[in-house]
């Protein structure tokens, strides 16, 4: 009889323990990258971001999310994207976006998944970090918070990448992506 009991709470203790893989509250699982993404809100990264149609006015806490599978994809958003934003600038102590992604190389992708999140703020005070990263089922959703709520506030916009190296195996079977902000929403830009 304390065998079966046994087993049973083993199996219980396995099967809880499968249930809850799919959220992933632990941020050092995830390596994570701020970079400068210059100032100010780009319509072009709103419009190619993967969940574009949720970004609006209805939905002020969605954030623009890029999920790059291999090196040819991150080099051509670099492509894409290097006379909008100042993918070669940094601001401070934040590294330029070319700086930051010069780690990510061909042997990176063979078994990771790089996910670029794109935060524009109302000041370039405010700073931002990964929260955590929510999957469930086919649905990947980064979410983003505020590191620093200083008292004092430039008066700028300023815009940040966050990038989140991503093991393959978690995101193979994801479909769908999405990234928010779960902090204060008045420090983002309208769109």
């Amino acid at each position: 009889m304390k065998k079966m009991i046994a087993l049973f709470w083993a199996f219980i203790l396995i099967f809880s323990l499968c249930a809850c893989n799919n959220s992933h509250n632990d941020k050092t699982d995830f390596p994570t990258t701020i970079s400068y993404a210059g100032s100010g809100k780009n319509a072009e990264i709103l419009g190619n971001a993967l969940n574009a149609e949720k970004l609006n006015d209805e939905n002020p806490e969605k954030l623009p999310i890029y999920k790059f599978d291999t090196l040819s994809d991150l080099e051509k958003f670099k492509d894409d994207f290097t006379g909008i934003n100042g993918l070669d600038m940094g601001s401070g102590l934040i590294p330029s976006f070319n700086d930051a992604t010069k780690q990510y190389d061909a042997d990176f992708f063979d078994q990771n998944t790089l996910v670029l999140v794109c935060v524009d703020a109302t000041s370039g005070s405010y700073r931002f970090g990964l929260k955590d990263i929510t999957i469930e089922g086919n649905y990947f959703c980064v979410h983003i918070e505020e590191t620093a709520n200083p008292e004092i506030l430039t008066h700028d916009l300023e815009s940040w990448f966050i990038t989140v190296a991503v093991p393959d195996s978690i995101v193979e079977n994801c479909t769908e992506f999405d990234a928010d902000l779960v902090a204060d929403k008045a420090h983002i830009l309208d769109r």
